[in-house]
């Protein structure tokens, strides 16, 4: 049993895009996390070789987690991602459980800049802002969260009104569930004229020093006739183990390229993963294959390849909940975050 007592079941499916979007480039400038938004990928999941049953998983409402570090104590930026298909009500609230040992950096003064985010509408429109630091003191009195709180962000989307992100250390019950709750309320679509499938939030944090399994969960209430609707507020989850890294190395050999690597965890086994590899083509990458770890989170690869070529591989898993919820309408689902590895380029001699 790996340490902690948690292990990744082979049930999981490797998905290369279950989301009509991703944020999968990152960097950082100063303190702040900057995303750039990639590429649309309707329908991929439906091509992959999979069970109808992991189909149906992967257009279920989903939480993934993009993290720029994966050390011990690294600040950096992380990416919640929270995805609602077609057909689900809109959001209303979003209550996000932050795993005990992370630091939110709750010190930072008003109008310091936390990160960025993203809101998607269906049609595929992003809109892009910043999150930044706001006096609690502003807030007791406002509808979606009222009272004090530790601390309070705003989110402002372009071309929309800005969200109030409410923080506080949990308390009672709660505390089983992490160590900060945040709520966030939504506006309807017919209040604000935009329906919503997406958002992307993503604050600059700094990981807990303690090797572990982290588990993030954010608790969505749906609008229901326009109201929202706490009866029917579902859970979603991500795995994070920390530390946890991916390597890749590349040689070319009678025309293939012979990729090999391993995924590092002491937080849970890595026997059994689901690693997806992504191939460079005019001047992009496109997921390609997958495979699984054998022992000791080891993997590879043989791809035919008539040029040089560049290549990355990803963690990217999908399965249904391990545990009990408390949520009204249960558990949808449960990823591990999604850990890449460096770009490899794999070169093709010149012929004499």
């Amino acid at each position: 049993m790996p340490k902690g007592g948690h292990s990744i079941e082979r049930e999981e499916v490797a998905i290369d895009s279950r989301r009509r979007r991703s944020l999968k480039t990152i960097a950082a400038t100063g303190t702040a996390f900057v995303g750039a938004i990639l590429f649309a990928a309707t329908g991929a999941a439906a091509q992959q070789p999979w069970s109808a049953q992991y189909v149906a998983a992967a257009e279920q409402p989903s939480l993934d987690v993009f993290a720029q570090y994966t050390g011990l104590g690294k600040t950096g930026g992380t990416d919640l991602e929270i995805f609602r298909p077609s057909g689900t009500g809109e959001f209303a609230q979003f209550s996000i459980f932050v795993p005990t040992g992370f630091d939110l950096g709750l010190s930072r003064a008003a109008g310091t800049k936390i990160g960025t985010l993203i809101a998607w509408e269906t049609a595929g429109t992003p809109h892009v802002g910043a999150i930044t630091a706001d006096d609690p003191g502003k807030h007791p009195a406002d509808a979606c969260s009222p009272g004090t709180h530790l601390a309070v962000w705003m989110l402002a989307p372009s071309g929309m009104s800005s969200l109030p992100a409410y923080i506080d250390q949990t308390s009672g019950s709660e505390t089983a569930l992490g160590g900060y709750k945040i709520v966030i309320c939504v506006p309807s679509s017919a209040t604000s004229g935009l329906t919503l499938d997406q958002f992307d939030i993503a604050p600059n944090l700094t990981n807990p020093s303690s090797s572990g399994f982290y588990l993030w969960r954010v608790f969505v209430t749906p609008y229901l006739g326009g109201v929202p609707n706490p009866s029917g507020a579902y859970e979603l989850r991500s795995r994070e183990p920390l530390p946890i890294s991916l390597s890749l190395r590349g040689r070319y050999v009678r025309g293939r390229a012979v990729l090999t690597g391993q995924l590092v965890t002491p937080a849970v086994s890595t026997t059994g993963i689901f690693i997806n590899l992504f191939t460079e083509r005019s001047g992009h990458f496109n997921y390609t294959t997958y495979t699984q770890t054998r022992s000791g989170g080891r993997y590879s690869f043989s791809r035919r390849i008539r040029k040089t070529t560049r290549f990355y591989a990803e963690v990217s898993s999908f399965r249904s909940c391990q545990e009990a919820t408390v949520a009204p309408a249960g558990c949808i689902s449960e990823t591990m975050v999604s850990v890449s590895s460096s770009n490899v380029r794999v070169r093709v001699p010149k012929r004499r």
